[in-house]
């Protein structure tokens, strides 16, 4: 229908495009339903490759670089332990906790506070079907589009959550300032980074009083580039903690290998830590497996072409939409041997071409293609490995999950293959039991279990 589109499989023409020739392949193609997706300084993952894009990215990196080199503050460790004993009083309500976890550390993070995390957790779940090819028609027919609101109802509801989005985002702006301009005393965030920028900006970065980020003064600009943070922090993390405990129920081996070396290294606790990551090297190759087995992003996200290049013989247009399928990667048989098969040792074991040294270090999801590639590359990457590590830890430190029993008493292997249909977000709710082990309700301080 008038567009040019390449589907990108294999890992080799990926690095060659992307990375080497990263220039002319990052930039984003506009999402139909969403316009202004490219162009708008709004949604970082969307936008164009541009100056806005470039501010944008610099904040994220900035802030969530100074949050990991500052251990997060401490809000990781009291949200996993949150978030263990949610699971412990209802563990049928799994699915529900995930979005409930990653959105409270996602706006404490951000903002100081957990108490608009229901509000970011049901924005990000109208956000990401609206920019998903199943979504809105529109997505599909483009056209449609110029149709008015009551011939293309999805423009509606498009534009209703738009509304809803603006008016979070800027609520949450104007009574963050009010507080800091007020001098009450606001735990470290975020927002709080940005604003402490402006009223003491760096020097080498040649920005006036008053500015940060090259965002404009008026402090719009950092409303969407802080919601749009919060937001996509919510499902990075959340299609990750989907697919472990979809792997874990369907592959008990496993799980058991990786409690075993969690019972080891945390003794009587409950909540690992960063320094514990160098003595888990089951936990992380299970967790990149999992990734690989179940990417939270199977079709990758779109890049549009910015001239005219060819490859191998093959011309590529200015204006192609080009597609890096993370599914197709993620199952390179050169790379991946038996790659339909959920096995954590090909990161573990010599003989396998992943496997790399040494172990204290490797595997790590750093550099991993399921986070993208040359400019593009998620700057959430540390953010999302430690987040996923602490909580798989201490979910496999407190319980075991087993697979349900039929009527007739054999145990009934899941779906491994119900996977949301949307952009990003990784195996849909099942059905498992999760059990408390032996100790859990001491450990989490609810009595003797």
């Amino acid at each position: 229908m008038g567009e040019s589109h390449v589907w990108i499989g294999s890992t080799k023409i990926a690095h060659e495009l992307l990375n080497q020739r990263a220039a002319n392949y990052s930039s984003r193609p506009p999402v139909p339903a969403v316009p202004g997706s490219d162009t708008l300084p709004h949604y970082l993952p969307l936008m164009a490759h541009g100056e806005a894009w470039n501010r944008h990215r610099r904040f994220a990196t900035t802030v969530l670089g100074a949050s990991y080199n500052a251990h997060f503050h401490g809000y990781l460790d009291l949200e996993v332990h949150r978030f263990m004993t949610k699971l412990f009083e209802s563990p049928k309500s799994y699915y529900i906790l995930i979005d409930d976890f990653t959105g409270r550390l996602s706006a404490t993070m951000n903002y100081g506070s957990p108490s608009s995390s229901a509000s970011h957790v049901l924005n990000a779940n109208l956000f990401i079907p609206q920019i998903s090819p199943c979504g809105p028609i529109t997505n599909r027919l483009p056209f449609l589009i110029h149709l008015p609101e009551w011939l293309n109802p999805s423009k509606r509801l498009v534009r209703e959550r738009r509304e809803f989005e603006h008016n979070l985002w800027s609520s949450l702006l104007v009574n963050f300032k009010r507080d800091y301009d007020a001098g009450v005393p606001l735990p470290p965030s975020h927002a709080r980074l940005y604003f402490d920028r402006k009223r003491a900006p760096i020097a080498d970065k040649d920005e006036p009083a008053g500015v940060a980020f090259g965002f404009n003064p008026d402090d719009q600009e950092f409303a969407y580039a802080i919601g749009m943070l919060t937001t996509v922090a919510i499902f990075t993390v959340g299609g990750l903690l989907n697919g472990f405990f979809l792997s874990m129920v369907a592959h008990p081996e496993w799980q058991a290998r990786a409690r075993a070396e969690i019972d080891a290294v945390l003794g009587d606790r409950t909540v690992a830590t960063k320094a514990d990551f160098a003595n888990m090297p089951i936990l992380r190759a299970v967790l990149k497996e999992t990734l690989r087995w179940r990417p939270a992003v199977p079709l990758g996200v779109p890049r549009l072409v910015e001239k005219d290049d060819m490859y191998e013989g093959r011309v590529i247009k200015k204006g192609t939409i080009a597609h890096v399928v993370e599914l197709a990667l993620a199952r390179d048989p050169v790379l991946y041997p038996d790659p339909e098969t959920f096995n954590p040792a090909r990161w573990l074991e010599a003989s396998y071409p992943t496997y790399r040294e040494p172990l204290t270090k490797y595997p790590t999801l750093q550099g991993h293609h399921q986070f993208g590639f040359g400019k593009r590359i998620c700057p959430g990457v540390a953010y999302t490995e430690v987040t996923a590590m602490v909580a798989c830890a201490g979910l496999l430190r407190s319980f075991e999950l087993r697979m349900k029993k039929g009527e007739d008493g054999k145990e009934v292997m899941p779906d491994v293959w119900k996977l949301t249909s949307n952009l990003i977000g990784g195996p849909l709710e099942f059905e498992f039991d999760l059990v408390a082990r032996e100790g859990t309700g001491e450990r989490l301080g609810l009595g003797v279990c």
